[in-house]
């Protein structure tokens, strides 16, 4: 059981992109993130070449084209990560949290939305501690939810 936080790629991927290289360009960036936490390597699979994340707050998968985080504990580092690996793909953040809402890391993403998407309000947190407070309110509710879950077993 985990808060997901799944990241998307609305704008189209350069056709020239070097998938292996941006592979580790982000693993760079996760370590630049937080050195002593997070654990990256870069894994290749049938379909794409993506980073495999680990940390004590849970883990992730990443590509140029999106991924996700499974967050079993928040703690600074994970709204760190997302917005770095956010800014670095030009990938907007979609929490599994009522209301559901695009958090993008720039205005300019909002142009990048699909039409059939405007009832999903959009925000921009700018910066890892305007994420960080953003992720703080549903985390706290899903954390609710699964202590109600592990005590009650129901």
């Amino acid at each position: 059981m985990s808060f997901d936080i799944h990241l998307h790629r609305f704008s189209p991927l350069p056709e020239d992109l070097d998938c292996e290289a941006a592979a580790q360009r982000l693993c760079q960036t996760v370590e630049g993130v937080a050195p002593s936490t997070p654990r990256a390597r870069v894994i290749h699979e049938e379909t794409a070449t993506e980073v495999q994340i680990d940390g004590p707050w849970g883990d992730g998968h990443v590509s140029a084209d999106g991924g996700a985080f499974l967050v079993r504990h928040l703690d600074e580092t994970v709204p760190r990560l997302v917005h770095a690996v956010a800014s670095a793909c030009d990938l907007v953040a979609v929490p599994v949290m009522v209301p559901m809402r695009f958090v993008m890391v720039r205005e300019e993403q909002r142009g990048e939305l699909p039409a059939d998407t405007d009832f999903v309000a959009p925000i921009v947190c700018a910066s890892a501690e305007e994420l960080g407070a953003y992720f703080e309110g549903g985390y706290r509710r899903w954390a609710e939810f699964r202590d109600q879950v592990l005590n009650t077993g129901r």
